[in-house]
């Protein structure tokens, strides 16, 4: 693993050369400039699980984005800035992605109700959009429509282990959501629902 400052802000850069690594973060406190990048090296996939617990992220425009096969985030706040996007995955066909369990998502104030997205796709259907959502608190920031529609994300059709899901939003109403994303049923959240069942480990 290699932590990268950034003049701007703080950039955390996870590489893994080996075939099975992680890496685990605490009460960490990441702000602009704006990246928590899971980098991809040598055009193979980091085979790599990271997890952060009660940790702070805020950014505004695909703030944490990258490459992991499984990335969780639990008990984190993920602060708006501004508007814009929060994800954008690139993750290997079957990977968990990237993993947001009983998170807070709200936003600094001043920030306009419905302006950010939950993620946003780079349009590659070489990667999939791997971002699920489970059981967190969602402040007013997040966009009724929920994940952002400017291109099309792999796969265009989510199932209950690929694409774009969530399970047990509260604070916002989920009716809205656009086609997408997928609204996962208890059992299909499952999977989703802990360390053990995100990264084996």
């Amino acid at each position: 693993m290699r932590k990268q400052g950034s003049l701007r802000g703080i950039i955390l850069l996870v590489i893994s050369f080996s075939v099975i690594n992680y890496v685990v973060s605490k009460s960490v406190r990441l702000r602009q400039a704006d990246s928590l990048f899971f980098m991809r090296f040598a055009a193979k996939y980091a085979c790599i699980s990271y997890r952060t617990e009660k940790s702070l992220i805020a950014g505004h425009v695909d703030f944490i984005w990258g490459y992991p096969k499984a990335c969780l985030f639990e008990d984190c706040e993920i602060r708006s800035r501004a508007g814009g996007y929060i994800v954008q995955a690139r993750c290997p066909a079957g990977s968990k992605g990237f993993v947001f369990l009983n998170c807070k998502l709200t936003a600094e104030d001043g920030v306009s109700n419905g302006s950010m997205y939950l993620a946003r796709s780079g349009g590659d259907t070489a990667v999939y959009d791997n971002v699920t959502y489970v059981n967190c608190e969602m402040f007013s920031v997040i966009a009724p429509a929920g994940w952002h529609t400017g291109k099309t994300p792999t796969p265009a059709t989510p199932t209950a282990t690929e694409g774009w899901k969530e399970y047990g939003a509260t604070g916002v109403s989920t009716s809205s959501r656009n086609s997408y994303g997928k609204i996962l049923t208890a059992s299909e959240a499952e999977p989703f629902s802990s360390k053990a069942a995100v990264l084996g480990w």
